[in-house]
């Protein structure tokens, strides 16, 4: 079984997430078996130790998505997808046909419900974070981006055009009051407005 070395991830400087304490390197080609989707391989990484309260890190790991099992990303991936359409049994059994990769049907529902968590969990915090607006009017950021295009015809050099428009702007992160419904909801941030003559491919921002 080939070794796979990882690239230098850099760790200098880092500290210990338990204790603080500086963390130093024990070995520097640290091997751990791992199950992708191509098979079995052994990655080689930096290993690092804290002196104070015992915790061991590698970097690396964290850098790859490698999580404390003896999956690859890729194939837990692989493995969560087939496992929200099929049956966990059916799931095994495509992985081993398609991949060549044995993965007992145990494994296939620990990964499914595992990435099951995770969504569950990103959704419990975009209610919390539109609970929090509710509440805090004002208090709260967000991330998203609302995008809106549209269509209409136009009379230009003597002749009807299609035209299209569009605007966007970042939701969020100040809140207002809905004037309709009484409900507190993330407001629009600086609009961006564009239209553009799609059969003459001119635009205007």
């Amino acid at each position: 079984m080939d070794a796979t070395r990882a690239a230098e991830v850099p760790h200098r400087g880092l500290r210990c997430g338990v204790c603080g304490n500086a963390l130093r390197v024990v070995d520097r080609r640290r091997r751990r078996q791992l199950t992708g989707v191509q098979g079995e391989s052994v990655l080689e990484r930096p290993y690092l130790h804290c002196s104070h309260c015992g915790e061991g890190y590698a970097p690396a790991d964290q850098v790859r998505g490698v999580g404390a099992g003896a999956w690859m990303p890729s194939l837990t991936e692989a493995t969560a997808r087939l496992g929200i359409e099929v049956p966990f049994e059916t799931a095994a059994e495509a992985l081993a046909e398609a991949l060549g990769v044995p993965v007992p049907t145990e494994d296939v529902r620990r990964a499914t419900e595992t990435i099951g968590a995770v969504a569950e969990a990103e959704e419990q915090a975009a209610a919390d974070r539109a609970k929090q607006c509710r509440e805090q009017p004002g208090e709260v950021d967000t991330d998203t981006l609302v995008v809106a295009v549209d269509g209409c015809v136009v009379h230009v050099g003597k002749a009807w055009h299609e035209m299209k428009v569009g605007v966007c702007a970042p939701l969020g992160p100040a809140c207002e009051r809905d004037p309709d419904t009484g409900q507190m909801r993330f407001a629009l941030g600086r609009q961006q407005f564009c239209t553009g003559q799609e059969d003459a491919n001119r635009f205007w921002y």
